[in-house]
C-alpha cells in the first residue's frame, strides 16, 4: 500500500522543516561505509520515538510537545499530525500490524496524568482514549491477534481487544518496575527491561507466563535497553557489555564489547546486525560476530539518541534525539537475511 492509498484526500500538506544531514569528515567514498546520512527533520521539542510502518512507507515520530507526526518516509513530507492534550508529552508510538491505526502513550508530569490514545491513520479520527494510573512505558501490537499490549511503570500489563476496546490484565509482572517492553519477531515472546539485574522473558502461548530471566554476572549492573534480533535471540545492553541469548535455553549469554553508554537499540533483517544509540549522541552499528563497527560511526546528534529503528526492508535507519531532530540514513551495503 502506498502513501497515497493511506491518504487519498490529503493534498498540499506542507513539509516540515528539514535541514541537510551533516557530512562525514574523512569518511571515504560512500560505498565503503555501512550507512550514509540522507535527511534531518527538525521538531519543536525533543523526539522520544521514531518508527516505520510495517510496509516502510510511513514514519511516525513521538514528540515531547504532545504530537505524533506522520511523514512520507521517502519524501519527508508530513502527511498528518495527531495531538495529545495540552502539556502532555508523547512517550511511545506504534503502528498496528496492518497500519490502519496508530497508538500513542501520553503523559503529563504535574499534575500527573497518563493516557492511551489511538487514531485511524487514514482519517485522523480518534478511536480510543483511556486514562491510566501510571506511566505507560511501552506499547506493542500482537500480530497474531491484533491485540495491543501496554506496559506501565508500576508493573501492570493491559491487553486490549482492539475491536471492542476492552482489556484484560495478566497477573505476571506485578512486582516489577517496567522500563521497556519488546516483542519477538515471531510474535511469541515479550521481553521486559525492569529495574534491577534481570530481564524477564514472557511466552504468550497459552497465556502470559515467564519462561526465563536473563541476569548480569556483575554486581550493580543493569540493563540499559533490549532488542530482539531477526533470528529470535535477545540482545541486552548491560552497563559494559552487550549480551546475546536464546530465549528458551539456559546457555550463558554471549558477550560483546559495548560501544559505550548505550541508550537505545534496534535490529534488522540481518540477524548479525544491530544499531545502538548512545547517551553521547552517536549512532553505532554493531556486527554481532565481531563487535561495534567504529569505522562506520554515524554523524553525531547534539544530545542523547532516544530511539533507533530500521525500516522493514533493512535499507534505512532512523534515529531520534532530545536535540529535537530525527535523522535518516540509507544502507550502502547489502544485508544478509535470516
Amino acid at each position: 500500500m502506498t502513501v497515497n492509498q493511506y491518504f487519498p484526500a490529503v493534498s498540499n500538506v506542507p513539509a516540515a522543516e528539514t535541514v541537510p544531514a551533516p557530512t562525514l569528515a574523512d569518511a571515504g567514498p560512500p560505498s565503503s561505509r555501512l550507512y550514509e546520512p540522507t535527511l534531518t527533520i527538525m521538531h519543536p521539542d525533543w523526539v522520544n520515538k521514531a518508527v516505520f510502518s510495517s510496509d516502510g512507507s510511513l514514519l511516525a515520530t513521538a514528540c515531547h510537545d504532545g504530537s505524533v507526526r506522520l511523514w512520507n518516509a521517502t519524501t519527508s513530507v508530513m502527511v498528518r499530525r495527531f495531538k495529545a492534550p495540552d502539556q502532555f508529552s508523547v512517550d511511545d508510538v506504534v503502528f498496528s500490524p496492518d497500519n490502519s491505526v496508530i497508538a500513542a502513550a501520553t503523559s503529563r508530569y504535574k499534575p500527573f496524568a497518563a493516557s492511551l490514545m489511538v487514531w485511524k491513520v487514514k482519517t485522523g479520527e480518534l478511536v480510543h482514549e483511556t486514562e491510566y494510573g501510571g506511566y505507560i512505558q511501552s506499547l506493542e501490537f500482537l500480530p497474531m491477534t491484533g491485540d495491543l499490549v501496554s506496559a506501565e511503570a508500576n508493573g501492570k500489563l493491559k491487553v486490549w481487544n482492539t475491536d471492542r476496546w476492552t482489556f484484560t490484565e495478566p497477573d505476571v509482572m506485578t512486582d516489577e518496575w517496567i522500563e521497556q517492553m519488546v516483542l519477538s519477531p515471531d510474535g511469541k515472546f515479550l521481553a521486559f527491561r525492569v529495574r534491577g539485574r534481570t530481564v524477564p522473558i514472557c511466552e504468550l502461548r497459552g497465556g502470559f507466563h515467564i519462561v526465563r530471566r536473563l541476569r548480569s554476572d556483575e554486581e550493580e549492573n543493569r540493563a540499559r535497553c533490549i532488542a530482539f534480533c531477526a533470528d529470535g535471540r535477545l540482545a541486552v545492553a548491560w552497563n559494559r557489555k552487550i549480551g546475546l541469548s536464546n530465549v528458551t535455553d539456559n546457555l550463558p549469554q554471549v558477550l560483546l564489547d559495548d560501544p559505550g553508554d548505550i541508550l537505545s537499540l534496534a535490529s534488522c533483517a540481518d540477524p548479525e546486525l544491530l544499531v545502538c544509540g548512545t547517551i553521547g549522541g552517536n549512532v553505532v552499528p554493531v556486527d554481532l560476530r565481531s563487535g561495534p563497527l567504529f569505522d562506520d560511526l554515524l554523524p553525531l546528534h547534539d544530545r542523547r539518541v532516544l530511539s533507533v529503528a530500521f525500516s522493514p526492508d533493512g535499507r534505512r535507519i532512523v534515529s531520534s534525539s532530545d536535540d529535537c531532530s530525527v535523522r535518516l540514513y540509507s544502507l550502502q551495503r547489502g544485508i544478509r537475511s535470516s
